[in-house]
């Protein structure tokens, strides 16, 4: 009873401070899209080509951030996997749009601390240990970051952690390897990387036919929904909006040494070096089964390799990417404590070890507690939601201050101008020289005028991408602004 007053206090402790609104290209992304599942219009047609007249080649001008050029001419199609979108499309579905998708990511914060509790116990832990993964997990400042946000890392967090108990639990009915495939596929689905599961699934599943059979056959319906949402989307079953847009030149052999130093840096201060270096420990652990030192390795370990390949990385925030690992970390952790404790018992009398143990844990909270509060304080992680309000706010702000006939240049602005309003938006860091001049006569000729919601970061650059007399109407918050335009001639 006491562990689920607990839980419900966290949940709501989340929901308090949960982010109510979509920014940038990446929430605005994953929101948009779970809207235009629930509309059932996933592929849009660019609608200021129609308005205005033009030809299809202008497509990229009117793509707002989290979109791609789609399939069909003058089409577009969003950037991301189709997975997080349709958790925020059922949390829009029943809590209503205004609120429903922002409290998918604190509910399943709530889940996946009750699932690293199940993993432990299936790993051999105490129940005492077990609830200690879960305090460190829900202390976890990475953690409690990403479960504030609409963002598909705290997601895939949860179902890497629905993947691994399952896998395990086919250890001892092989029933339970279809929901393991099954979990993997959504897991998958939510976010494409999650593939790397695989390795540590392999030293989780007995590897005999039948269990291998029926894992790949719940996954069969998952993955039915994948390549029918590549179809659609990007006009192929394996083209991904990744690969449209060429995330996989992101990857270099040449990242892998600043990345990883990176990462683990921020590993150790986000955790504490105790905890990070513990769960390197249970490689020695004896007492654990082998296949289960392996799986608490390469469960973090592939995330951890992977992304130190990948070009970007250069915000303590960016260890998101191996959210759905850390989990590993803390029980690797927990397993070393309790090799340690037993090594002790020969040593020390039941009762001084039942006391040393409890230090044990008492400590590691302490600690964790201790890291999280200082990098909460640090980041201002429950001020961030609030200050993201600035998006949607602004762009209301603009929607009632400018006529009806307007054409609003943006580039950081543009996904939360469309998700926020009805304006036409056209991108000023894709518009190429030659497309000017027939753009703004097409413009012109509907009676419309040129307007910009810029940040204050990218007024410069926007003002080269789109020469001509720039008149300042007003700014909000001091840091969005927006301007009137008369390109030139």
């Amino acid at each position: 009873m006491l562990s689920a007053i607990l839980l419900i206090a966290y949940c709501g402790f989340l929901i308090k401070d949960a982010w109510y609104a979509v920014s940038g290209s990446d929430s605005c992304g994953y929101a948009s899209l779970a809207q235009s599942i629930v509309a059932g219009k996933v592929v849009k047609p660019a609608a200021e080509l129609n308005h205005f007249g033009l030809d299809p080649d202008f497509t990229n001008v009117f793509t707002p951030l989290g979109y791609n050029p789609g399939p069909r001419p003058g089409t577009i199609t969003p950037l991301y996997p189709i997975g997080l979108p349709l958790h925020l499309a059922i949390g829009g579905l029943i809590g209503g749009w205004e609120r429903g998708p922002y409290l998918v990511n604190p509910i399943i914060a709530v889940l996946s601390l009750v699932l690293i509790y199940l993993v432990g116990m299936e790993l051999g832990l105490s129940r005492s240990f077990s609830i200690t993964g879960t305090i460190l997990l829900a202390a976890h400042p990475t953690f409690i970051y990403f479960m504030l946000q609409p963002m598909s890392d705290g997601t895939a967090t949860f179902w890497s952690l629905v993947v691994i108990w399952t896998s395990l639990r086919a250890r001892k009915r092989d029933q339970w390897s279809v929901f393991a495939g099954a979990a993997f596929g959504v897991a998958f689905l939510v976010r494409p990387s999650d593939v790397l599961l695989l390795i540590p699934v392999l030293f989780c599943l007995p590897l005999k036919p039948r269990t291998l059979l029926l894992f790949c056959l719940g996954g069969l319906p998952v993955a039915g929904v994948f390549f029918a949402y590549n179809a659609i989307s990007y006009g192929h079953p394996l083209k991904t909006g990744y690969t449209t847009t060429n995330h996989q030149e992101l990857l270099s052999l040449s990242n892998i040494l600043v990345r990883f130093n990176h990462y683990i840096k921020w590993l150790k201060k986000l955790a504490s070096p105790l905890i990070f270096y513990a769960w390197l420990g249970v490689v020695i652990c004896r007492r654990v089964f082998w296949r289960d030192r392996a799986l608490i390795i390469s469960w973090l370990g592939v995330f951890l390799i992977f992304y130190s390949f990948y070009d970007i990385y250069n915000e303590w925030w960016y260890t998101r990417f191996l959210l759905p690992g850390i989990p590993a970390m803390i029980l690797g952790a927990l397993l070393t404590t309790r090799e340690l404790l037993t090594l002790l018992k020969q040593r020390l009398s039941e009762p001084i070890l039942v006391k040393v143990g409890w230090i044990a844990i008492i400590g590691l909270i302490i600690i964790s507690l201790n890291s999280s509060i200082r990098h909460i304080r640090r980041f201002e992680m429950f001020e961030v939601g609030r200050h993201e309000l600035i998006y949607p706010e602004s762009c209301r702000w603009a929607d009632k201050i400018l006529p009806n006939r307007s054409l609003i240049v943006s580039m950081q602005m543009s996904s939360t101008l469309k998700f926020y309003t009805d304006r036409l938006i056209a991108r000023y860091d894709l518009v190429l020289p030659e497309q000017r001049q027939p753009l703004k006569s097409h413009v012109a000729d509907k009676g419309y005028r040129w307007y910009a919601l810029l940040w204050f970061w990218e007024v410069e650059k926007a003002q080269q991408g789109l020469p001509g007399k720039w008149e300042k109407i007003g700014t909000y918050q001091d840091k969005v602004s927006l301007w009137q335009i008369e390109p030139e001639p």
